[in-house]
């Protein structure tokens, strides 16, 4: 019997709560109906549905519908609600990931992500570029001016004066009395200087000036901010006058306000049109969410300042381009020497602009598997071969949705009904087999109410936890249950509702390919995006794929609805797409379409109308093609020693000048994989296609205990900062790379 823990409820026949499965609408969570009602409704529901339908788990396909597909399930890890420990994490299956795009590999096993630097993520710019950190060292050159465009020039926000020669001049441009001016470019020196025991000596007030005309008390106070922003603060009086004071930023302390700014002398020479910093962040063991939240501690500003394409997993290595504002070089350069051991910034450069969220084209990965057992060496390579060319069954991969019972979809279908509550207590609620940290939280949350007390007890990564309650503390308002999701940040609030998207999309790929497998059907929906637009001036009928763009700005993909027999020769699988649900986008003219209606019905939602009151929470939609294919896919084999040995290196390890020290005759076999992928595309969900093996985190972490790899501790230690000694043998000579597969010819794609 499942129990059903505080703040969650019934909806419909479906059960959101911590132990919830998400299983086809016609089988229930709970055994509180009688089976007599069941099955009236059961029979109810087979005399409305069409006589061409697919199967959801656990029922036979109507072979009649498509005699020629390819099957392409396994009925292996599927469960039936009532058997679901709500104790154990989500399995693949709850989330929809049952098919296979080739069933018939045979299929390997091995470990993954025994330790971080098992699975490396570079970054990929629109481009096409992969990023790599090149350098961890500060620049002592200013980067060049780009040609501002007429906004730009016209904003004299950014020009910040950092060459000391000029701030005289500057401030003789504003103030005309010379005793006024020698104390502020005092002031402006010293505070820039990052001589502290001077600092602490200058006043609240460094110096006030009358300015009897309005205007020109204006114009004072913009060319202060922009010039010396970085340092001074002005205000104004009733008296006409302007007062300025030392900046302190947000959670300073003016006695440690030299030491904040030291870093700042000499960002730029001159008047500088950059506003923003560009640099490489290398994180390991942390998501870019934490980091970013580390830096900006640290330098004490504001997460916001941060811009990025998108957001990168904690259990991995990464590197991704970011955008900083308004802060200097040397400023987060010298972070370096402070950050956490896994989190490293260098490449930095100025530019005018920020990124924007998807700012990318995709991913580069290199991950090594451990442990390899396979059927034979020439197997795995033709498995391989045949991924590299057909490639894989797109779906969302596990990290989309939480590691526990309680996916992270659940709070994202609350808030798309505008039951900001329940959203709330589900982020809040207990989570069964979280860390001891974390259930202690919640329990005393649940208990007090006390949003002072329990943001301690939390650990820091519990961003969203700490913010719903930092915003109870702080407004006193603990039934303002939508500005306190309003607290957490945006990209963090919209991934609960994409989590349920991705749900509902995931299932529906599995209908797709169990219904048609892996050919091109009437009614299904197809990337045209490519092609040349529908001409106007044709007679009716001369195109019968009919073209039709969704409405929305971000469903960017144009796509057309199948719709004769001889378009199927037109398009391959890899054409085919299937919508996220949301109020912009087309759905399949085929019988996938009745199954989104009919799995989100339980939920008491409707794909067809998915907008709502809420302009956040109305969901434009997009598209997904059903198939993903790699590029530059290539692998080699290893042999090694110790269970968590290096197998391939860092972009850390390689400014480090580390090598590897691999033993060719080694005991024990792994397999190296490099491969890019579009955005959004999951490394896992490739991996799953070639071993046949689950993707869950528990499942690894099992395995790196019986291999013998502590899950809480490493033989290699984390990688240092540029300067000192790796924690690879940097004294050795380098050797030459084992570069073989499995037959002893290296493969590139």
């Amino acid at each position: 019997m499942l129990l059903r823990p505080a703040g969650f409820r019934l909806i419909g026949h479906w059960a959101l709560r911590s132990a919830i499965l998400v299983v086809p609408p016609r089988l229930p969570l709970t055994s509180t109906r009688s089976s007599s009602t069941l099955k009236t409704r059961r029979m109810d529901a087979e005399m409305e549905r069409p006589a061409k339908r697919g199967k959801f788990a656990n029922e036979d396909v109507d072979e009649s519908i498509n005699t020629s597909a390819t099957p392409t399930s396994t009925d292996a890890g599927e469960q039936t609600p009532d058997e679901i420990d709500p104790t154990q994490p989500l399995e693949e299956a709850q989330v929809g990931i049952t098919e296979y795009l080739h069933p018939e590999l045979p299929g390997f096993t091995g470990v993954l992500k025994a330790r971080d630097y098992d699975f490396i993520v570079n970054e990929i710019t629109p481009e096409g570029e992969v990023v790599h950190l090149k350098s961890l060292d500060c620049p002592t050159e200013p980067s060049e001016n780009v040609e501002s465009s007429p906004a730009e020039n016209s904003k004299a926000e950014v020009s910040l004066i950092m060459d000391p020669s000029m701030v005289t001049e500057t401030l003789r441009t504003l103030i005309s009395d010379e005793e006024t001016i020698a104390k502020i470019t005092d002031a402006i020196s010293t505070l820039r200087s990052g001589n502290a025991a001077y600092s602490q000596q200058l006043a609240s007030e460094i110096v006030r000036i009358s300015v009897p005309d309005k205007d020109q008390r204006r114009n004072v106070h913009s060319a202060i901010r922009d010039a010396f922003g970085d340092v001074l603060d002005t205000t104004g009086t009733q008296e006409g006058e302007i007062v300025f004071t030392p900046k302190i930023e947000e959670g300073g302390d003016r006695r440690n306000r030299g030491k904040n700014r030291a870093a700042s002398k000499g960002t730029h020479r001159g008047v500088t049109k950059e506003r923003y910093l560009e640099f490489t962040l290398v994180k390991e063991g942390s998501d870019t969410l934490s980091a970013v939240n580390t830096i900006s501690r640290m330098l004490r500003i504001k997460s916001k300042d941060f811009s990025y394409a998108g957001t990168k997993d904690r259990k991995a290595v990464t590197t991704q381009k970011m955008t900083l504002f308004r802060t200097s070089a040397e400023r987060l350069f010298a972070l370096n020497k402070g950050l956490p051991s896994g989190l490293r910034v260098g490449d930095f450069r100025y530019r005018k602009t920020s990124m924007g969220l998807g700012d990318l084209s995709g991913n580069h990965f290199k991950i090594a598997l451990r442990d390899v057992k396979h059927e034979s060496e020439a197997a795995t390579n033709a498995a391989l071969e045949i991924v590299k060319a057909s490639g894989f069954v797109n779906y969302f991969g596990m990290q989309r949705f939480g590691t526990r019972s309680a996916g992270t979809y659940i709070p994202g279908i609350h808030m798309i009904k505008g039951q900001y509550q329940e959203a709330v207590e589900a982020i809040l609620a207990a989570k069964p087999g979280e860390r001891e940290e974390f259930a202690k939280a919640r329990a005393h949350w649940q208990e007090t109410k006390n949003a002072a007390t329990a943001i301690k007890l939390f650990p820091r990564s519990a961003l969203a936890e700490r913010a719903i309650l930092t915003f109870f503390e702080k407004s006193g308002r603990l039934n303002d249950y939508w500005g306190a999701l309003q607290a957490i940040p945006r990209n963090m609030r919209s991934l609960y509702m994409h989590a349920y998207q991705s749900l509902v999309w995931n299932h529906m790929v599995s209908e797709r390919l169990k219904v048609y497998g892996h050919s091109v059907v009437l009614g299904d929906l197809v990337n045209v995006s490519a092609e040349q637009p529908l001409d106007p001036s044709a007679e009716d009928g001369a195109d019968e794929v009919v073209r039709r763009r969704a409405p929305d700005a971000d469903s960017r993909m144009q796509v057309a609805v199948v719709k004769t027999d001889d378009d199927l020769q037109k398009y391959t699988i890899h054409d085919v797409v299937l919508p996220l649900p949301g109020y912009s986008v087309l759905y399949p003219e085929n019988t996938v379409r009745d199954k989104y209606a009919e799995f989100m019905k339980p939920h008491e939602l409707d794909p067809f109308k998915m907008r709502t009151n809420n302009r956040e929470t109305s969901l434009p939609g997009a598209y997904r093609h059903i198939v993903g294919l790699p590029k530059s896919f290539s692998w080699e084999c290893v042999r090694y020693d110790a269970p968590d040995e290096k197998l391939m290196l860092t972009d850390l390890d390689q400014v480090n000048g580390a090598v590897l020290d691999l033993n060719p005759a080694g005991a024990r076999f792994g397999l190296v994989l490099e491969f890019s992928l579009k955005t959004s595309h999951y490394a896992t969900m490739l991996l799953r296609e070639c071993m046949r093996q689950s993707t869950t985190a528990a499942y690894h972490a099992q395995m790196s205990t019986e291999l013998g790899i502590n899950v809480k501790s490493a033989t290699v230690a984390p990688t240092e900062v540029a300067g000192e000694k790796s924690s690879l043998d940097m004294d050795q000579q380098p050797r030459e790379s084992i570069k073989r597969t499995c037959d002893g010819e290296h493969v590139t794609a």
